[in-house]
């Protein structure tokens, strides 16, 4: 009787796994991937203008087949003396802070915020950041100073939620403010985060 009863137990045990292993892999095949990206689309003509704010456009597509729910973006514009993995970490770490602030705990999430689907125009913000100096822009071209665009979308889909991140720089363009724009990928801050 107890071999019955402990083949009842482990065969309801064995019932409730897999039927909870099935349930993430459908959650899975429901998700949704926001990239956010820095390529030419995103070109802003008035990105290096003397006494104007830094700006910057980025892009928020959504792939895969399902949409992502209530999104919320943030996205600045930073400079900094250089390029390197530092410099990254520092222009990340900047932000980081100012999102922490922006975007509000699950907690108290906001249902009213919009959802963006695949296959249809991209979301798109724009990134501002310090008002330039003539000094600023020529420091861009020669590779002294260089522009950093940090970005984050909070969303939701049938598996949780998430945080896409995103940390680019600008290669020093080939002319002063004008095209054409190479942007890298920051080794730090460029992945996809579950959000618990």
């Amino acid at each position: 009787m107890t071999i019955g009863l402990f083949l009842a137990m482990f065969s309801s045990w064995r019932e409730e796994r897999e039927k909870c292993e099935k349930q993430k892999t459908e959650a899975a095949k429901e998700a949704a991937y926001i990239a956010i990206d820095m390529r030419e689309p995103t070109y802003s003509p008035n990105a290096f203008v003397v006494d104007k704010p830094l700006k910057w456009n980025v892009q928020y597509p959504v792939y895969g087949q399902y949409p992502a729910l209530n999104v919320i973006s943030w996205q600045k514009a930073y400079i900094e003396e250089g390029e390197g993995e530092s410099y990254q970490k520092d222009a990340a770490d900047q932000f980081k802070q100012e999102w922490e602030v922006q975007v509000p705990s699950i907690k108290n999430w906001n249902d009213q915020t919009p959802s963006f689907f695949p296959n249809s125009p991209a979301h798109w913000g724009t990134a501002s950041g310090p008002v330039l100096k003539a000094e600023d822009i020529k420091a861009f071209t020669l590779g002294t100073k260089t522009v950093f665009v940090v970005a984050a979308a909070r969303f939701k889909d049938a598996a949780g939620f998430h945080d896409a991140h995103a940390c680019f720089f600008l290669q020093p363009p080939a002319k002063e403010g004008r095209s054409p724009y190479i942007w890298h990928q920051c080794v730090v801050w460029n992945a996809p985060v579950d959000v618990k």
